[in-house]
C-alpha cells in the first residue's frame, strides 16, 4: 500500500455481562483504539456478583467495584502521569443494606468515587477536547460539568439496589451524566445506562434482580 498508510482502529465498549445469580461474572473490558503505533487501551470492566468477582478490572480507566466487603476497584493502566489514559475506578463501602451501593468507573480526568453505605460512587470526570478538536460538524463528545460540549471519556456511575434511591451513581461525576458516562441503575433488575457513542464514556453499573448485589460496573 501507500508508504504513508497508517492503521487506525476506534475501540468499542465492553459488553455488560449480568450472567446467572448468584455468581455473575465481571463486565468485559473495552477494546483498544490505535493510530499507527499509538495505542490506547479499553476501559476496565466492573465487578461481578460474588466476592471473588467483585473487584473491578484494570484498563485504560479502571472498573468500579461491586458491593461486597473489602472489594477493590480496577486500576488505570498505566496509572501514573504523564503517560496515563485514565484513572482508577472506585471501590465499595461494603455489603451494607438496605442500599448496597457499588463504586463508579474511572474517567479520563479523575478517579471513580467509592460507594458508601448511602450512595453509589459517581463515575470519574472526563476531559474536554482542546479547542483545535472542537469541530461543530463532528458528533464527538458530550456536554460536561461546565455546560459546554466536547467532553469525552467520563466514567460510568455505580449501581444501587434500593429502588428509587437518590444515591444513584452519576456518569462522568456529580450532577451528571457528563462526558458520555452512563448513570448507574437504581432498584432490583435495573441495568445501568450505556456510555454514549462517540465519547469513550463508560456504561453505568446495574443492580441484580433477585438479591441486593451488584451485577457489574463498567469503566
Amino acid at each position: 500500500g501507500s508508504p504513508n498508510a497508517v492503521s487506525v482502529q476506534v475501540g468499542g465498549g465492553g459488553a455488560a455481562d449480568p450472567g446467572p445469580f448468584p455468581g455473575g461474572p465481571k463486565g468485559e473490558n473495552g477494546t483498544p483504539s490505535y493510530f499507527g503505533p499509538l495505542i490506547a487501551p479499553g476501559g476496565g470492566g466492573g465487578g461481578g456478583d460474588t466476592p471473588t468477582n467483585g473487584p473491578g478490572k484494570d484498563g485504560g480507566s479502571g472498573g468500579g467495584g461491586a458491593a461486597y466487603n473489602g472489594v477493590t476497584a480496577g486500576a488505570a493502566s498505566p496509572n501514573s502521569d504523564p503517560n496515563r489514559f485514565g484513572y482508577p475506578g472506585g471501590a465499595t463501602g461494603g455489603l451494607n443494606g438496605p442500599r448496597y451501593a457499588a463504586g463508579g468507573g474511572g474517567g479520563a480526568g479523575g478517579a471513580g468515587e467509592t460507594g458508601t453505605t448511602t450512595n453509589a460512587g459517581d463515575g470519574g470526570v472526563g476531559k474536554q477536547l482542546p479547542p483545535a478538536f472542537r469541530d461543530p460538524q463532528s458528533s464527538v463528545g458530550a456536554p460536561g460539568p461546565n455546560s459546554q460540549g466536547y467532553w469525552i471519556a467520563g466514567g460510568g456511575g455505580g449501581g444501587i439496589y434500593n429502588p428509587g434511591d437518590p444515591g444513584q451513581g452519576k456518569g462522568g461525576g456529580p450532577g451528571g451524566p457528563y462526558a458520555g458516562g452512563g448513570n448507574g441503575g437504581v432498584g432490583p433488575g435495573t441495568i445501568g445506562s450505556s456510555g454514549l457513542e462517540n465519547t469513550g464514556g463508560g456504561g453505568g453499573g446495574g443492580s441484580n434482580g433477585d438479591s441486593p448485589s451488584i451485577w457489574y460496573n463498567r469503566a
